[in-house]
């Protein structure tokens, strides 16, 4: 979480937009030592994935959708995942290319505030069915 946070308030835009400058944001070239993290090449795509994290997804861009008014500088970005990378520890022991919701805590932010996953409340009937 802490490399997460540390990358708040920066942006890769060079000049950063007005907007953002009078919030506080600041241009930051290099996000992954900003951040204390290593970068590591993707198998499928340009972008570098992650090395302490441990699921990366390598996706390509399907479409961009604008949300809101122009000036929300909102979009949603429409991806293709093309390949999986997850650490052994992560992988369901009966299923072997599923990743198991009891052993996968993912950080999840919610209302500007970070949260994690708690133990399961109860099973799903639609699971039954898969």
């Amino acid at each position: 979480m802490a490399a997460v946070d540390r990358l708040a308030l920066t942006t890769g835009s060079d000049p950063a937009p007005d907007y953002k400058v009078a919030m506080g944001f600041r241009h930051v070239r290099n996000k992954f030592q900003e951040a204390g993290l290593t970068a590591v090449a993707s198998d499928l795509v340009r972008p570098p994935r992650v090395l302490e994290c441990p699921i990366q997804l390598e996706a390509k861009v399907k479409a961009i959708h604008s949300v809101g008014a122009p000036e929300d500088y909102s979009a949603c970005i429409e991806v293709e995942i093309v390949r999986v990378h997850a650490v052994e520890e992560l992988l369901d022991p009966e299923f072997r290319h599923h990743i198991s919701p009891d052993r996968w805590r993912p950080l999840i932010m919610s209302f500007l505030s970070f949260y994690g996953l708690g133990d399961q409340v109860h099973g799903s009937r639609l699971a039954e069915v898969f």
